[in-house]
């Protein structure tokens, strides 16, 4: 038996009709009075679909048509059209009384063939006199409107053919992981594709670095994919919708009617996705990998408590031994474990974090990392490197102490012999005690190819230029590991960051 698209969340569930009045105009406005309702209700209850709420709306919808005399229709085609209307809408409410289980193919195949027949009369409807359907329930129209044509054109290609689109159980949905990176939200995030064994499903999760993550599932080892989900924690549906589509225009229309849709929205997220033949529960689909997972460091709660709190302080030693010694108590885990991916980011900075002080500011819960005994401009210090958990990239601070205004605007570099020009900035000035000037700019838009040569050199020269003259400073080797030192660290929080929110959403 052909399976056709039940749902494609509650939204395609309730794109159906109602109105009240004494003509021809009056007929229109009923209907388009009985939708509206039937749409407020539909948004106010946004949630699992049953049966009740089946029968519900479409009681809504007959309270408004019932209302209306259709005797006084004077077009004898709307007065038809009208009555027609009203008795589907009548026959799906006695239809559905006799069911008890909404996922039932009874229920799939009765919920189809009245969506299709109320979409196609509400379409030649509008067609004929032009339904006046308000701004905020365009969308849901549309949908009907594209439901019917759609339909229009399948009984169009039947009759031609004698035949119904075949549904290859084989190709599924007709989509391997690697599609998803056809897409340009996920071009690019090959490195991102995380596989877990859940049941009798493989699950692929795929980031972008547009806040969306894509659930892919295959059943059973199968080549091709049973389901698949988008989730945007951006909540921008458009964007969600437009992605889904991409994926979705590409399946064949086999695997389209054997397959239904959904549609979810939270608060930190927004869901949009396709099941295809039931073989994954459409209502309770794993897409969180705190759900998929067996095991995982984040799995204890203790362990969360612990990361963010450490985080927080820049405790990136503490982390580090904390998931070492995960690692070597659970010999077992699997590679996808968090705790894999926390000691990569960590092991290559051990050397870094023995070089290094953190400033830690319990009021605001942030902490800043400076290399040791380098931690603000002076006479000595011009050139300072620092890390802040509020800002995951690194800045500079850079300036001096001396007797004398200089009023600085620009700062050059001799770089192993090349002169470079650093750029322009508005510095900030002040007098200390005794007459001394501090001028001094914090910047956060380095150019990074510089700062790597700077790295690199084995000579570095700074100049600072301003109203008054110009200062020159050489940067040591002690300054030039500081800023090697304080670079690696860059990312470093942002990078941890991701991994729990990953594991969370």
């Amino acid at each position: 038996m052909k399976k056709v698209l039940f749902i494609s969340s509650f939204f395609f569930l309730v794109i159906l009709f109602g109105c009240g009045g004494s003509s021809d105009d009056d007929a229109l406005k009923t209907i388009e009075d009985g939708l509206v309702e039937r749409w407020e209700y539909n948004d106010e209850n946004d949630g699992k679909p049953s049966l009740l709420n089946l029968m519900h709306m479409t009681q809504i919808e007959l309270d408004v048509i019932e209302d209306f005399d259709s005797g006084k229709i004077d077009d004898s085609s709307l007065k038809s059209l009208f009555d027609d209307y009203q008795e589907e809408l009548k026959s799906i409410k006695s239809l559905l009384a006799e069911e008890d289980d909404i996922n039932s193919d009874s229920v799939i195949n009765k919920w189809n063939n009245h969506y299709d027949n109320r979409a196609k009369i509400l379409n030649d409807i509008n067609e004929g006199y032009k339904l006046n359907i308000p701004d905020d329930y365009q969308d849901y129209f549309q949908e009907i409107v594209l439901r019917a044509n759609e339909g229009s054109r399948s009984e169009a290609s039947a009759a031609e053919e004698n035949d119904e689109p075949t549904i290859d159980t084989e190709k599924k949905l007709g989509l391997k992981t690697e599609d998803i990176f056809n897409d340009e939200l996920f071009e690019g995030q090959e490195d991102t594709l995380q596989s877990f064994e859940y049941d009798n499903m493989k699950i692929d999760v795929i980031d972008s670095e547009y806040a969306f993550r894509m659930y892919v599932y295959f059943v059973d080892n199968a080549e091709y994919a049973s389901g698949i989900i988008l989730r945007n924690s951006g909540n921008n549906k458009d964007l969600s919708q437009e992605t889904f589509d991409f994926f979705y225009e590409q399946m064949d229309e086999g695997s389209r009617n054997a397959s239904r849709q959904f549609k979810r929205a939270d608060d930190d997220y927004y869901l949009i996705g396709i099941i295809f033949n039931g073989e994954i529960d459409i209502d309770n689909p794993p897409m969180e990998v705190s759900e998929i997972i067996q095991s995982d460091f984040f799995l204890d709660e203790e362990n969360i408590e612990f990361y963010e709190r450490a985080l927080n302080r820049a405790e990136y030693k503490d982390i580090y031994d904390r998931v070492t010694s995960y690692i070597d108590e659970n010999g077992d885990i699997q590679e996808s474990d968090s705790a894999y991916e926390i000691k990569g980011i960590l092991e290559p900075i051990q050397e870094s974090m023995d070089k290094v002080e953190v400033q830690y500011d319990d009021f605001d819960n942030t902490s800043t990392i400076y290399y040791q005994g380098m931690t603000d401009i002076s006479s000595e210090n011009y050139f300072i490197p620092y890390v802040s958990s509020d800002n995951s990239d690194m800045s500079l601070l850079l300036g001096f102490e001396k007797e004398g205004w200089l009023f600085t605007d620009r700062l050059y570099l001799n770089i192993d012999g090349e002169k470079e020009f650093y750029g322009t900035f508005n510095a900030d000035t002040e007098v200390l005690d005794g007459g001394t000037i501090r001028e001094e700019y914090t910047d956060n838009n380095y150019d990074e190819e510089l700062i790597e040569r700077i790295i690199n050199a084995d000579e570095v020269k700074m100049r600072f230029e301003g109203e008054n003259g110009e200062l020159d400073k050489d940067l040591t080797a002690n300054d030039i590991d500081a800023l090697k030192t304080i670079y690696s660290l860059r990312n470093v929080r942002g990078e941890l960051s991701s991994i729990l929110n990953n594991f969370q959403k």
